[in-house]
C-alpha cells in the first residue's frame, strides 16, 4: 500500500517538474502579433473566431484592422462510423476542416494554416429531436474547439516587414 502510493507521488511530481499540463488548464503564453484584427469570409465560423480573438491578451476585433484572418475553406462532415446489428446507424463521426491565411495590409504571413476536428456523434431514430438539439450543440462545440486551434496557432505568426508593424 505504501508503496503504490510512494510510486503515485513520484510519477506526479516527475509529470509536474517536465512541464506536463492538463488540457485546456492554461491559456497561450504567446501573444498575436497583432493588437486588432478582423475575419474575413468565416461564415458559420466568424463568431467561434471572433471570440477566441477577443479572449487574446492585448487582441481586439476591428472591422478596419490591417491583421486579416481569411478563411479560405471550412468543410463539414458526417460520415458513418458505425452500424448496429440491424444495420441502421449507430454513431456518425462529424468532421470539420478548417484552412485560414493569416495578412497584414495584403501580405501573408506565413502559409495557410489548416485545423481538423473530429467528434463522434450516437446516434438513435428513437430520439430523433432530442439527437438533431445534440448535434447541433456539438457542431458549436467543434466550432469553438477548431477557433481556439487556430488563434494558438496564429500566435506563433512571423510580423509583416513593414516599418508599421508592432514590435
Amino acid at each position: 500500500m505504501k508503496l503504490s502510493r510512494l510510486f503515485l507521488y513520484s510519477s506526479l511530481l516527475v509529470l509536474a517538474a517536465c512541464g506536463f499540463h492538463l488540457k485546456g488548464l492554461s491559456s497561450t503564453t504567446q501573444q498575436l502579433p497583432y493588437s486588432e484584427w478582423r475575419v474575413v469570409n468565416g461564415s458559420a465560423l466568424h463568431d467561434a473566431l471572433s471570440t477566441e480573438i477577443s479572449r487574446q491578451k492585448d487582441a481586439r476585433i476591428n472591422p478596419q484592422a490591417d491583421a486579416v484572418l481569411q478563411v479560405i475553406e471550412a468543410v463539414q462532415s458526417r460520415d458513418i462510423q458505425t452500424l448496429n446489428r440491424s444495420g441502421a446507424v449507430n454513431e456518425y463521426l462529424l468532421v470539420l476542416r478548417l484552412t485560414a491565411q493569416a495578412k497584414y495590409q495584403g501580405q501573408d504571413l506565413g502559409e495557410p494554416m489548416t485545423v481538423v476536428v473530429q467528434r463522434n456523434f450516437s446516434y438513435s431514430d428513437n430520439e430523433l429531436l432530442g439527437k438533431q438539439q445534440e448535434e447541433a450543440d456539438l457542431w458549436q462545440d467543434i466550432y469553438r474547439d477548431a477557433a481556439g486551434q487556430m488563434v494558438r496557432r496564429m500566435s506563433f505568426l512571423p510580423q509583416a516587414a513593414t516599418p508599421e508593424a508592432k514590435p
